[in-house]
């Protein structure tokens, strides 16, 4: 569909054309101030509806149409169209909701910030890709995905190395913000051949299953060979990511040594605030006691190495938390060495946990909690204390 003014005389009369000898169709709403219609278009239909700022002073035609406006001299006439491949309703409120009341110098901004964001998507650029895979990447904006396609995945979180999966496209060139290019190569790849087989790293052979950041930021030619069945690529002993645990066993989870134990106050609020609410493994309760300072200990049935311990604010006033404390250990009692120190902790929430870490690998059997300042209450509080281990 062509729009094209006649030549600048005492009225304004525009025409609206079919391209290349397509039919359509061509509808005017004088007292609405609509035009709209419809143009034939390698098999399909796309609909228009347009709107003017200036009143319609005659019309004529039918796929070839025109509309004049009685117009002043120098006088401006605002069009603004929208399409659609649905229907001239759709092209109507597609109008609505993308241009509405928008002045052309607005419509210009938008789309030279288009262009911008066209320049962004355009740092990746992808090669062998079916016109589905296209518009679903195209249309994906979750760093997931992006990722997954591109062949590697940030799996670890908080480390700085990508696990290598299965590219999805035979190419993909990623331009870097430090100017950097990267380019993934995966020749022969489809939903068939999507097996690693072997992979080389600028042109050397390369058996981790497993990419640095620092690798991605320099940039390059990673290549994958891709086949139809498993292969022993990556499984060697050195190829998988750094752990962040020792040894061969499996990961296990820290238990709360806390629970069971022996525990004393100096002070409580009893029966329903006392200082078995400490270890009954909910934040719904809570121990309370009437100072600003307090010490609790626990008393275990063994020796424990305790590696981190928490401890989780209460349901109300945020002044009576915890503030400045120290942990201390002891076997006996009688000797306490200190093994972790705070100060000025905050508890942004109510029945927050935070957790802390514990040096060293010693074992002690007692632990004492000698809460030295709060947040500026007369009493001091905890739902949960827990010693992990």
């Amino acid at each position: 569909m062509q729009w094209q003014p006649d030549p600048p005389r005492s009225f304004l009369r525009n025409h609206f054309d079919v391209i290349d000898s397509a039919s359509g169709s061509f509808t005017v709403d004088t007292a609405g101030r609509t035009i709209s219609g419809y143009a034939d278009h390698k098999g399909g239909k796309l609909y228009f509806s347009a709107t003017v700022d200036t009143a319609i002073a005659a019309s004529g035609g039918g796929g070839t149409g025109w509309v004049r406006f009685a117009t002043g001299a120098n006088q401006q006439v605002t069009l603004r169209i929208s399409t659609s491949w649905m229907s001239v309703a759709q092209a109507a409120a597609n109008l609505s909701q993308e241009v509405g009341g928008k002045s052309l110098d607005t419509v210009r901004d938008e789309a030279q910030a288009q262009a911008q964001w066209d320049t962004v998507l355009g740092k990746v650029r992808i090669e062998g890709a079916t016109a589905d895979q296209m518009v679903t990447f195209n249309g994906e904006m979750s760093a997931w995905y992006v990722f997954s396609a591109m062949g590697f995945h940030p799996a670890r979180m908080g480390s700085t190395d990508y696990t290598i999966g299965a590219p999805l496209f035979s190419k993909a060139t990623i331009s870097l913000e430090n100017g950097h290019t990267l380019v993934v190569n995966a020749p022969g790849v489809s939903d068939t051949n999507r097996y690693i087989q072997s992979a080389a790293l600028n042109g050397t052979a390369y058996t981790k299953n497993y990419l640095a950041h620092a690798d991605l930021l320099a940039g390059g030619t990673l290549s994958f060979t891709m086949g139809a069945s498993p292969s022993s690529w990556g499984t060697g002993a050195n190829d998988v990511p750094p752990s962040i645990t020792s040894g061969t066993a499996a990961p296990a989870r820290l238990t709360d040594k806390a629970t069971g134990g022996t525990l004393t106050a100096s002070g409580e609020n009893g029966p329903g605030e006392a200082r078995d609410k400490l270890t009954d493994d909910t934040s719904m309760t809570k121990w309370l006691t009437f100072a600003a300072t307090a010490t609790l200990t626990d008393q275990l049935a063994s020796a424990v190495t305790i590696k981190q311990y928490t401890l989780t604010s209460a349901d109300d006033v945020p002044g009576r938390d915890p503030k400045n404390w120290t942990l201390q250990a002891s076997n006996d009692g009688v000797t306490w060495t200190t093994i972790d120190t705070r100060t000025n902790v905050d508890f942004a929430d109510r029945r927050q946990t935070r957790a802390f870490v514990v040096p060293g690998t010693a074992s002690y059997s007692r632990y004492r909690l000698q809460i030295t300042a709060n947040h500026g209450a007369a009493e001091t509080q905890l739902a949960e204390w827990q010693l992990l281990g």
